[in-house]
């Protein structure tokens, strides 16, 4: 026989694996039991969305596909405004995730353009804005283009499932599901024979619309933190202390949170945030040689919400200020701030890779 202490059932939730390493080192015996919540007939789940996700960063992309893809959600990526507009007209959405700045077409323009489609076709498609915009206005501005949500970035995993949440329908679990679900669990795990996977979805620098990427349905996590009735918004629960507080060490805890506790999650989302930051600090440091404030602003927005992500708040309260200054038309020392800015971030890179090389011991 195998000489197994305890066992934990995939997808790994973080509470579980304390609670089972915590009975294990105080010489307790963990019960060899799947602790999560049985599903009964009659229990109450929720219909998966046909979404549209809008969204330039890579490192976003991968977050969001990640987490959605767990919920069996059937979803397209559009990468800039032209795309979401393009795709809302060949195809019919349940919900479209948007970020508001983006190149070729911002958020705010495309939700206008589907607005005035609608006005003759009668449709209306839920659009929740996604951005990690701070000023004064950004909310409303989103909500006045015909936008339904707002959703703060950094998105966590609970955040965003809550937002979504406003649009599902309820379904009450029947006695074959729960029988389905039963065979399932005692099932190994296979890869797809088309390859497709949550990272295989999201892997390439860029996803095409019209692209379907399909997960097996996940359990979803509560949020205090969602979309009231009506037009309204999911905040972060301490967004002023996770850039105010001037805190440059990296947040593992609050990282975690953002994907929902899935540390394989958590290990794709860092290896895509380090080859979109070589490629964003690039960006950044060509367009302030240029003296490009359009371009250099949107370069310390993105890097900005990635950086929140880590709870690097020192960091990101830089790429905001630089970003500030771009909106304003200020470009004293842009090209200082800017080198100063990639600095800061180059000091982080180590601390952030090492997650890569814990997770693979």
């Amino acid at each position: 026989a195998v000489n197994v202490s305890a066992w934990l059932l995939k997808p790994v939730n973080q509470s579980e694996l304390f609670d089972t390493l915590l009975a294990m080192l105080c010489g307790e015996s963990p019960e060899l039991t799947d602790q999560r919540q049985a599903v009964e007939p009659g229990d109450i789940e929720w219909q998966p969305l046909k979404i549209l996700l809008t969204e330039d960063s890579v490192y976003n992309q991968k977050l969001a596909l990640g987490v959605l893809n767990r919920d069996g959600h059937d979803l397209d990526v559009a990468c800039n405004g032209q795309e979401a507009v393009e795709a809302v007209r060949r195809s019919k959405y349940d919900l479209v995730l948007m970020d508001v700045q983006m190149p070729v077409m911002d958020g705010l323009e495309a939700t206008r353009q589907i607005r005035r489609r609608e006005r003759s076709t009668g449709d209306h498609v839920p659009i929740v804005a996604m951005t990690a915009q701070a000023l004064k206005g950004d909310r409303e501005r989103c909500l006045e283009a015909g936008m339904d949500g707002y959703l703060a970035k950094p998105v966590r995993a609970a955040e965003l499932r809550a937002a979504i949440r406003e649009f599902q329908k309820p379904v009450e679990v029947t006695t074959e599901e729960v029988a389905d679900a039963t065979s399932a669990e005692k099932t190994p795990e296979t890869t797809d024979t088309s390859g497709d996977t949550v990272a295989a979805d999201s892997e390439n620098s860029r996803v095409e619309p019209g692209s379907h990427s399909a997960g097996a349905p996940e359990q979803t996590a509560s949020s205090d933190s969602q979309l009231s009735s009506g037009p309204a918004s999911a905040v972060p629960s301490s967004p002023a202390d996770e850039q105010h507080g001037l805190n440059d060490d990296v947040n593992w805890d609050q990282a975690m949170r953002a994907v929902g506790g899935d540390s394989e999650l958590m290990k794709e989302v860092v290896q895509v945030f380090l080859e979109e930051c070589q490629q964003r600090t690039d960006d950044l440091q060509e367009a302030a040689r240029q003296g490009n404030l359009k371009e250099c602003g949107r370069a310390a927005h993105t890097l900005r919400g990635a950086l929140l992500t880590f709870g690097v708040g020192q960091t990101a309260l830089q790429a905001e200020e630089l970003e500030q200054r771009c909106r304003k038309g200020d470009s004293s020392q842009l090209v200082e701030r800017s080198n100063a800015l990639i600095s800061s971030i180059s000091r982080l890179l180590p601390e952030i890779s090492s997650y890569l090389s814990v997770v693979d011991e």
